[in-house]
């Protein structure tokens, strides 16, 4: 997140780091009890001019941190793009849901989260399954969710004062 304060509601833009072990890294620093990233891939859902630059600077300095040093390779990505101004984080969390179920795939098959091209498997996936309608599909299904969380805690609210008043 860029926290410029320059766009609605006093947001910024938000994009994603991606920070992963290939194989050879976990075998190394689970041997030396360390643990370090080299493997790093940015997403910018609005890659605009001024807004790509600085938050991807801010990208490399927390690659740079997370590595350990200044041996990391940062990818940026092509992804999918929005086509407003205010579903970024909408797309953060569609990418990130499919980043997750990738790596628990991986894990859970006990294979690398690599494909045959050194590339992380969900790459394809972020560029052709995201799309202004899927995210439409994450908003409503997250907002349908903390409205139904939010019903929920005024039903136990309710529960809770009709108990007290009983008592």
């Amino acid at each position: 997140h860029d926290d410029d304060g320059g766009c609605t509601n006093g947001g910024g833009h938000w994009t994603l780091l991606v920070a992963w072990r290939s194989g050879k890294e976990a075998i190394d620093n689970n041997s030396c009890g360390g643990y370090t990233f080299k493997n790093f891939t940015y997403y910018d859902s609005l890659c605009i001019e001024n807004m790509c630059n600085r938050n991807h600077v801010n990208a490399e300095k927390l690659a740079r941190i997370l590595s350990g040093d200044s041996t990391y390779l940062l990818h940026r990505t092509s992804c999918a793009q929005q086509v407003n101004s205010y579903d970024c984080g909408v797309y953060v969390i569609a990418f990130s849901e499919i980043i997750t179920s990738a790596f628990m795939d991986a894990q859970k098959e006990s294979r690398s989260i690599e494909n045959e091209d050194g590339n992380p498997s969900w790459a394809d996936w972020i560029r052709e399954v995201v799309s202004p309608s899927s995210v439409t599909d994450v908003r409503r299904y997250y907002f349908n969710a903390f409205a139904e969380a939010g019903n929920q805690v005024k039903e136990a609210e309710i529960q809770s004062g009709n108990h007290e008043l009983q008592s």
